[in-house]
């Protein structure tokens, strides 16, 4: 019976994630998470005392799957809906023109595990973001913020004057349009202005 399954074309594309195996964990985590902020009036003393630590991998191939399950199943912080296979991933990872970007995030109670995604297309005097996005399970802690603080300081270092973002409304994407507002300008962003961290989040390299 489990030969017949196997052979179904439905189970193909079946990818288990580190995520998806550690998703009764995370349930568990964030309604610790939620329990302990009741104690907290002040939202930016909660966040600080969640010791949240992000770390940002560029073209590194480890999790292809959970990328690629990432721009399938994100649908709220998506500047972009363009689901991607592993192969066309791991082929952007390849190109010199472009830089694939993923983040995790980790808090006292513990690992959120990969939670964003960013395909960015480098130009000579200006970089590109074709894709943004971040899962929902970390809204409200400023992820989005910091990490886009970082690839501008990036960008600057590299002499990038410019970055501009695809952006595609939808019904569900509110979050990536409030993202977008707050920092580009007719879906540009100059890096001589300023963009800085939240204060609660460190980094990991």
């Amino acid at each position: 019976y489990a030969r017949f399954l196997n052979s179904l074309p439905y189970f193909n594309n079946l990818v288990i994630t580190d995520e998806d195996k550690m998703r009764g964990n995370l349930y568990v985590t964030e309604r610790l998470r939620k329990e302990e902020e009741k104690h907290y009036e002040n939202k930016e003393e909660f966040l600080k005392s969640l010791s949240l630590t992000l770390t940002i991998f560029e073209n590194d191939d480890s999790c292809v799957e959970r990328l690629s399950q990432l721009t399938e199943k994100t649908n709220q912080f998506n500047t972009l809906k363009r689901p991607l296979t592993k192969e066309e991933v791991a082929s952007y990872i390849e190109r010199p023109t472009h830089s694939v970007y993923h983040a995790r995030l980790q808090d006292v109670f513990g690992d959120y595990g990969v939670i964003l995604f960013a395909l960015v297309e480098k130009r000579e005097a200006s970089w590109h973001i074709q894709s943004l996005l971040m899962s929902c399970r970390v809204f409200g802690r400023g992820v989005e913020d910091a990490f886009f603080a970082t690839l501008v300081a990036q960008a600057r270092r590299e002499g990038v004057s410019t970055i501009t973002v695809e952006w595609e409304e939808t019904e569900k994407n509110f979050p990536a349009r409030e993202f977008i507002s707050r920092h580009f300008i007719d879906n540009a962003y100059n890096t001589d202005v300023t963009t800085t961290t939240p204060p609660w989040i460190t980094f990991q390299s």
